[in-house]
């Protein structure tokens, strides 16, 4: 029977199952929110008319609803689960070839968590923009989550 972990993830004794990040609804609200409140703020103040006009509301709306799908295009999180080779020669190519791929996209090994079988990876500069890929490799498969734009490049560096 399968435990729930502290951080989450669903504990079997011997694998955790990797928690992934914010999905469409999470992102597109916090896209669109923030987007619809700051835009309507700046086309009141750009129009010289109230906060609660109603050209101020739709400006703030449209601005929301173009940021909220431009958000979820790029930024929600997305988990790409490859399987992995039986052949152990094979593996290890398989294993090289998403570090490069891993490389090419700069990015570096930030830490690994040990008990949970789970790589951190991050670019060195501009690091808060570009977010963190974590790699789980299970027995059959291995588990990458990380930003949409970023899922987009690696898997097709991996094809």
């Amino acid at each position: 029977m399968a435990a729930l972990g502290d951080d989450g993830g669903i504990v079997d004794g011997i694998t955790r199952v990797m928690v992934s990040g914010p999905g469409v609804f999470t992102t597109f609200a916090y896209y669109f929110g923030l987007t619809a409140i700051l835009g309507g703020v700046a086309a009141s103040r750009a129009m010289g008319l109230p906060y609660n006009h109603p050209t101020s509301v739709q400006a703030g709306l449209l601005l929301g609803l173009f940021a909220g799908g431009v958000g979820v295009m790029l930024n929600r999180s997305v988990a790409l689960e490859l399987p992995l080779p039986k052949k152990a020669r094979e593996r290890t190519a398989f294993q090289q070839q998403l570090t490069q791929a891993l490389e090419q996209l700069f990015f570096e090994t930030l830490e690994v968590e040990r008990e949970d079988r789970v790589e951190v990876y991050q670019r060195p500069t501009g690091a808060w923009l570009s977010g963190r890929l974590y790699v789980q490799q299970e027995a059959e498969q291995v588990r990458i989550v990380g930003r949409a734009s970023i899922m987009k490049k690696l898997k097709a560096k991996l094809k």
